[in-house]
């Protein structure tokens, strides 16, 4: 699979797309796969949604898009509409649902909007972004770009029907010589409220996929103008796993009123092990942003996950290091979820161990280096393979300040991903060489007290499928 997006939620289920070869784990005729779920955790494969066809609009795959509302309620998808032999390959299409079911969909037999030729136009022009504007009048279509000699952008559309579209110039751009390697396609470019800044006016974030990397701006968008206005222009990374989290989506929730963000977890197997294996890629945790009191963004996995919390393996308050490690080395798992909390003294590394051999000879470090001010993955020791890229250090800076350390890290087999104190993020991928890779340990300093740290044990695909409700 590819990006998971067009997320949306209908009449008490809430239905995601994806990216999805059916023929292969590898990139060719994509189609939208179709999921759909009562709590955006327990999920239910559909049927395909749109497939490419013999016809003019999208002979050569359905590309990643998004889904709003019309005006009368009914879910619209938007989506790239491949056509190798158009002057300009990549438009922007449109489907409705057939039946009631949202099982089946139709598409509009023509493109909803293209680039026009013109001057520092590129032919980039994919990932429609489509939301309604908070009055309700009217709706925005953020497409992916690039201006020929400046830097990647949205361009920006504007309809009051979801057909007949307006160009309106790009949502915002840099100064690509400034930024290098921005000067590339913005692709799935998603603009988000995440709330009201300190100066009292709301927030957006926008987010966008630059050469498989996630990186996000706050600012102001105003309607009016059709435009986005930072309140820095340097980019941010989002998350700090090195090019694993990306492809964004997201919505605002309209049950609980949440922004909420959906990513693809990039892979790191050979294509002889992707095609061996039978899969490539998965679907990220879905996770809330929000943006916090200094003005940056606050992120977290959706409060649905704990409904996969199975067996409570530890549960330790107050007490030293020494403790904690040896009570960590009783429990055993590569589907786990656990949670710390370490209130530091000086500066050292804090942090998990996970995916531990018991002689320590593989093992990947989640830490907080409070001297170097990073968060970090340390995959120096994931594997014995000597062919394995599971390998290095991935991170970014985080300063801890004066608070105590908060992690919470979810491990789903190669999956790792990592949030500390909610502002920052690593997603990341292991592949121990050793079936007994699977114990847990404490990166901490001596004089180090460890607040609370709890373990649990996941449910599986079984645990799933039992919690789906058909009726819901």
């Amino acid at each position: 699979m590819n990006e998971p997006h067009a997320p949306f939620y209908q009449d008490g289920r809430y239905h995601l797309f994806f990216q999805k070869n059916p023929f292969g784990p590898f990139w060719h005729q994509i189609h939208w796969g179709h999921w759909a779920s009562p709590d955006m955790v327990h999920w239910r494969e559909l049927p395909i949604a749109l497939a490419p066809e013999d016809d003019t609009l999208a002979p050569d795959g359905i590309w990643s898009g998004s889904a709003t509302h019309a005006r009368d309620g009914t879910p619209v998808l938007f989506f790239t509409a491949g056509n190798d032999k158009a002057p300009i390959h990549e438009r922007t299409g449109l489907a409705r649902p057939a039946d009631a079911d949202l099982v089946r969909w139709m598409k509009y037999p023509v493109p909803v909007t293209e680039q026009q030729p013109g001057p520092g136009h590129t032919g980039d022009f994919r990932d429609p972004f489509v939301f309604r504007d908070d009055a309700g009048d009217r709706w925005f279509q953020l497409v992916g770009s690039r201006i020929a000699g400046g830097s990647g952008t949205a361009l920006v559309h504007e309809s009051s029907d979801l057909v007949h579209w307006r160009y309106r110039g790009p949502l915002f751009t840099l100064d690509a010589k400034r930024y290098p390697g921005f000067d590339k396609t913005f692709e799935l470019p998603v603009l988000l409220p995440i709330g009201m800044g300190t100066d009292g006016r709301p927030r957006h974030v926008f987010l966008t996929d630059v050469g498989a990397q996630a990186y996000y701006w706050i600012g102001v968008f105003d309607p009016a103008a059709a435009r986005f206005v930072p309140d820095s222009e340097a980019p941010r990374v989002f998350d700090l796993g090195d090019h694993h989290f990306s492809g964004p989506s997201g919505f605002v929730d309209p049950r609980t009123g949440r922004t909420i963000v959906f990513s693809i977890a990039q892979g790191e197997r050979s294509l002889r092990d992707e095609w061996a294996s039978g899969w490539a890629h998965n679907a990220g945790l879905p996770i809330t942003l929000a943006i916090g009191p200094d003005d940056d963004l606050r992120l977290a996995p959706i409060d649905e996950l704990r409904s996969l919390r199975q067996d409570l393996l530890l549960d330790l308050a107050d007490v030293t290091p020494a403790t904690a490690v040896a009570r960590l080395a009783t429990i055993k798992g590569d589907a786990l979820e656990v949670e710390l909390e370490l209130a530091a003294d000086g500066h050292a590394r804090r942090g998990l161990v996970v995916r531990r051999t018991p002689d320590d000879a593989e093992h990947t470090d989640l830490v907080v280096d409070t001297a170097r001010k990073r968060f970090e993955i340390d995959r120096t020791h994931t594997t014995l393979d000597a062919d394995a890229r599971s390998r290095g250090v991935q991170g970014g800076a985080f300063d801890l300040r004066d608070e105590h350390v908060r992690l919470r890290v979810f491990l789903d087999r190669s999956m790792v991903e990592a949030y500390v104190n909610e502002r920052k993020s690593i997603t990341s991928r292991m592949y121990p060489s050793r079936p007994d890779a699977t114990g847990l340990g404490l990166v901490a300093a001596p004089g180090d007290r460890v607040v609370r740290l709890k373990v649990w044990r996941m449910g599986g695909l079984d645990a799933e499928a039992s919690a789906w409700h058909p009726s819901r």
